[in-house]
C-alpha cells in the first residue's frame, strides 16, 4: 500500500488533563516520498486499541500522530527500543499472534500483520530528530 503523503491531512489526538505536549518536527516516509510535520503531539498517548501491549514494556514512546487520507486513519507511533535484535523480532511475532494478528510478510526490517480490514507494519527506520534506532507502527 502506497501513501499518498502530499494527500495526507494531520489530526491530533484530543488529550484531556496534564497532557505532556510539545512541539516537535516529525518525519513521515514511504517507498516514495518524504515529508515533515511539526504539530502538537501527545507523547504518551496510545489508542485504545493498538494491539500490543509490547511496546509500552520495551520500548520508550517518542511521539504519537494520527494522520487522514478520507476515511482512513493511520496510526504511527514512534519508539525507542531496547534491541533490534532477533530476540526482539521473535517476540513482536509471538505477541502479535496470540492478540489475533497473522503474520502477511516478514522481510528485512518490515513485518506486516493482519487483523480484519487493519493492515499494521512494524518496521524499523533512524528518524532524522532522534538518535539509534525507532520502531515505527502504522495501522
Amino acid at each position: 500500500m502506497v501513501l499518498a503523503i502530499a494527500a495526507l491531512s494531520i489530526t491530533l489526538f484530543s488529550c484531556g488533563g496534564n497532557s505532556n505536549n510539545e512541539s516537535k518536527t516529525v518525519t513521515i516516509k514511504d517507498s516514495e516520498s518524504e515529508v515533515k510535520i511539526t504539530a502538537n503531539v501527545d507523547q504518551k498517548k496510545v489508542p485504545t486499541d493498538f494491539p500490543s501491549d509490547y511496546y509500552l514494556i520495551k520500548g520508550s514512546i517518542d511521539n504519537v500522530i494520527t494522520l487522514k487520507q478520507g476515511q482512513q486513519q493511520i496510526v504511527t507511533i514512534y519508539m525507542h527500543v531496547e534491541s533490534t535484535s532477533k530476540e526482539v523480532r521473535d517476540d513482536i511475532l509471538k505477541n502479535m499472534e496470540e492478540k489475533g494478528w497473522k503474520t502477511k510478510m516478514n522481510v528485512a526490517s518490515q513485518l506486516y500483520f493482519t487483523k480484519g480490514k487493519k493492515i499494521l507494519r512494524v518496521g524499523l527506520t533512524k528518524d532524522g530528530n532522534q538518535t539509534g534506532l525507532s520502531y515505527i507502527a502504522t495501522y
